[in-house]
């Protein structure tokens, strides 16, 4: 999914945005520090293809899949945010 960087409007209507690009950026450079430091983890599902894996290398493939979910839900967020038509297609109805 490709993302904007929120203009400063978008920041002065929704000031969360600012602390989720940052998380967001945190989560890239955690992710390939990752596969940096376990070139194995970049195979596909390595549990299955290296037996013998490290336990750090498993805890890392946990992250890893932890954070491409915690990613998609951010994205999700923002896209969600900076959609004026969804949040108004979501927004509960006035009562007159």
């Amino acid at each position: 999914m490709s993302r904007r960087t929120p203009t400063p409007f978008d920041l002065a209507e929704f000031p969360e945005l600012g602390v989720i690009e940052v998380l967001d950026g945190a989560l890239d450079v955690t992710a390939t520090a990752l596969l940096a430091a376990h070139a194995e983890l970049g195979a596909g599902d390595f549990v299955s293809e290296i037996p013998d894996a490290s336990v750090a290398a498993c805890l890392a493939d946990a992250v890893l899949t932890n954070l491409s979910a915690l990613q998609t839900v951010i994205d999700r967020y923002r896209a969600y945010v900076l959609n004026a038509d969804a949040r108004r297609r979501c927004a509960p109805p006035r009562p007159f």
